[in-house]
């Protein structure tokens, strides 16, 4: 794949290992170094990372040029509260918790959320727009802080 995309324009990122080992050290030097440099060295065009659910736990991200984390802030129980409002309001926080400590520890690279959201069951209502409904989604987008976050 690389060989046949490395310069196209539509490519911004190059990722690999997609919710991987990545707070594992000997996984860093086996794994994570090596391919960040061979992608590297194959001269692609767009930056290096990879979709981390270790997020602060990871310890390979000086090989990414770009934090990528994956979570799901108000949808998968933090604390096993289904309540629905205290869902919600973990949403923001968490994010914004998120791309402070990326800007603080991995200073100069760019943070995103490489997946986020809440699922559904597709046409699955109830009145009080509980999981699994797409009135739920909706709500779980609305409590997330606006972009681009001003760190302070």
């Amino acid at each position: 794949m690389v060989n046949n995309t490395f310069n196209h324009p539509s490519i911004v990122l190059w990722a690999f290992l997609n919710e991987g080992a990545s707070n594992d050290k000997d996984a860093c030097e086996k794994a994570y170094q090596p391919q960040a440099a061979r992608y590297r060295e194959l001269k692609v065009n767009g930056l290096v990372t990879w979709a981390s659910n270790k997020k602060q736990n990871d310890v390979c991200l000086d090989y990414a040029d770009v934090i990528s984390f994956n979570s799901y802030p108000g949808w998968y129980g933090n604390s096993g509260d289904y309540n629905l409002e205290d869902q919600l309001a973990t949403v923001a926080p968490e994010i914004i918790s998120e791309a402070s400590w990326a800007h603080e520890h991995q200073k100069g690279k760019p943070f995103i959320k490489s997946e986020i959201g809440a699922g559904a069951i597709p046409e699955w209502e109830d009145s009080f727009n509980g999981f699994w409904t797409a009135d739920y989604q909706v709500l779980c987008k609305y409590q997330q802080p606006p972009w681009p976050y001003q760190y302070r």
